[in-house]
């Protein structure tokens, strides 16, 4: 906990919310301005604003993450509070706060720690002991349809116009998209030149899909500027998950697979994958996201893993929810290594099909 002193003074006379968060603020001590969490810490606040405000959600728990590592204590902090303040990039930073987040719920359950060294994996439990296993952890952008957003969000910000999409199925993957991009594009262009409202066919996103564009009117902190109306129902259909599963085989079969036989890892190290992007994963039930996972195509033979896992989370929470899945064939013996690491994470190896 830092002495907040007289910085915190001047940050309260501009009304930020940087003295309210002081170890978040240590951390990013070093950090410039347009550093993502930096840009959370430094929003000014309407003292006649009612609390939390948008940046109060995200950053209260990314208070109680510190704290918990922090009294902790894990060797190489120092690295890994470099990387939380250095790295710029979106997604990365995203990852670290995954990494953090894993660390935390570590810390709340008394679990020892550390976090890994250069070409290893990011955690290793119980350091001192025999009993020891590794977690290696990744966020995933699964979802092309979510980047699609994210790209045509910036042109409606910068144009001052919305989005209202209207579709019966909610897509992972998108074909044709530039296509899209350039309909969409150029409806937003009429709309702001003309001041009239723009529908637009988006037959890439599924049948009948159909996109209204129409000028901005007052925003709404935190909002969107693209909003998704999904009829015929929430679940995700079995071409999302199909198309989930070959994403997710693909990261752990070429990507993750690769990196882990050039470093030097414990092969008692599990790979934690954060699905989240994936967004229509958190409707399903425990039983049935563990049956999904159960049949993923992962392809154990050489894989230096002991198991793989998958979990959801979101920057409002200091909690994990997901399930892992052991490599056929490991010995009991390493399941009852890892078995409180992993329910400790809340990710209970589960049989699905019993």
């Amino acid at each position: 906990m830092i002495d907040a002193g007289k910085d915190a003074v001047a940050a309260s006379a501009t009304g930020t919310h940087r003295p309210d968060y002081p170890n978040v603020a240590e951390w990013l001590a070093r950090a410039a301005s347009d550093h993502w969490w930096v840009k959370l810490l430094d929003t000014e606040r309407d003292r006649g604003v009612k609390r939390p405000t948008c940046a109060d959600t995200v950053l209260r728990r990314l208070e109680e993450l510190i704290i918990a590592v922090e009294t902790a204590n894990p060797e190489h902090l120092g690295r890994f509070r470099k990387r939380f303040r250095s790295d710029y990039d979106l997604a990365n930073l995203f990852s670290i706060r995954l990494e953090l987040l894993c660390a935390a719920n570590l810390a709340f359950r008394q679990i020892p720690f550390d976090f890994g060294g250069i070409a290893e994996p990011d955690l290793i439990c119980y350091p001192d002991i025999d009993a020891q296993g590794w977690i290696e952890i990744r966020s995933g952008a699964f979802s092309v349809f979510d980047r699609l957003q994210h790209d045509i969000e910036a042109e409606l910000v910068s144009k001052n116009a919305r989005l209202t999409v209207r579709l019966s199925k909610w897509p992972l993957e998108v074909n044709n998209r530039n296509s899209v991009r350039t309909r969409v594009s150029q409806a937003v262009d009429t709309a702001v030149k003309n001041g009239t409202e723009q529908v637009v066919t988006l037959p890439e996103l599924g049948l009948d899909a159909i996109g209204t564009v129409r000028q901005q009117g007052q925003e709404i902190c935190g909002s969107s500027r693209i909003s998704v109306e999904q009829h015929g129902g929430l679940m995700p259909s079995h071409d999302y998950l199909t198309s989930l599963a070959e994403k997710l085989a693909m990261k752990v079969n070429d990507e993750k697979a690769g990196q882990g036989r050039k470093g030097s890892w414990n092969p008692r190290t599990m790979l934690l994958i954060d699905i989240s992007r994936a967004r229509l994963t958190r409707l399903l039930a425990h039983n049935d996201l563990a049956a999904w996972l159960h049949d993923a195509n992962i392809e154990w033979q050489d894989l230096p893993f002991s198991g793989v896992a998958v979990c959801v989370s979101d920057l409002n929470s200091v909690t994990i929810e997901g399930v892992s899945r052991y490599k056929p064939g490991l010995p009991d013996t390493e399941r009852g290594h890892l078995e409180p690491i992993l329910t400790a994470l809340n990710l209970p190896a589960t049989q699905p099909h019993q």
